[in-house]
């Protein structure tokens, strides 16, 4: 009776840890490079301007569907100062790509193939973000931050994002609304990249609930039959 026992709980938790949401690792990314003329950092040179988050969104597609997060530190604005683009960054394989759900809806997928983005300072990237035509350029189309939105490709994950031929992960155009000064930012590869939240998927919180209650149950049910054989 205990070696069946026991093989059920063996099979629940096995079940239940399948049947489980996944939380994933988080790339997180640091803008530490400041390209703006005069500078653009409110803080010390070289301190952190803001960051990259990339999280896989599992609940989409365990693989295909990366969610990116882009935080400025105040007073620092997206911006179009006359560069290519506003945000850009490079895929391993050179995918096509498609994005949405942007949070700022000024903000647009400039090509979903791999091309070729001059962005001052940081080389050239393969994949662009803009604002709309209509924001212009210069200080009036400055944009608050944080910004969201989620890239698609078949097989992508957060480690699919890499450097460019530079060097470099991503590039940023900001403007410091205190000081006006605009320019890129970005992070390179001795100051991004950090991983978090582990990188194997774990069952959450209320799966472990549960298959504790399970156990808990079960071992309920061997204590009562040891004490009627006693």
């Amino acid at each position: 009776m205990k070696t069946r026992i026991y093989l059920v709980a063996a099979v629940m938790a096995l079940m239940l840890t399948a049947g489980a949401g996944s939380a994933m690792a988080s790339m997180t990314y640091s803008l530490t490079t400041d390209n703006c003329s005069g500078g653009c950092n409110p803080g010390a040179p070289g301190t952190s301007m803001g960051t990259v988050v990339l999280a896989q969104n599992t609940a989409v597609n365990p693989t295909g569907d990366v969610g990116v997060t882009i935080t400025l530190v105040s007073p620092l604005k997206f911006v179009n100062t006359g560069l290519d683009d506003v945000i850009d960054f490079n895929l391993t394989g050179s995918p096509t790509i498609t994005v949405d759900n942007f949070t700022n809806t000024n903000f647009k997928l400039d090509s979903g193939t791999a091309g070729s983005h001059h962005f001052d300072g940081f080389g050239s990237f393969q994949y662009a973000i803009g604002l709309l035509a209509s924001l212009g350029s210069g200080a009036g189309s400055a944009q608050p931050s944080p910004l969201s939105f989620d890239v698609h490709a078949s097989g992508l994950t957060e480690g699919s994002f890499t450097t460019n031929t530079t060097d470099w992960f991503f590039g940023v155009d900001v403007i410091n609304t205190t000081t006006g000064r605009t320019g890129p930012i970005g992070s390179d590869n001795g100051s991004g990249g950090t991983l978090s939240g582990g990188g194997a998927p774990v069952p959450e919180p209320a799966s472990i609930l549960l298959l504790g209650s399970v156990f808990l149950g079960l071992t309920t049910i061997l204590r009562k039959k040891s004490q009627r054989s006693a």
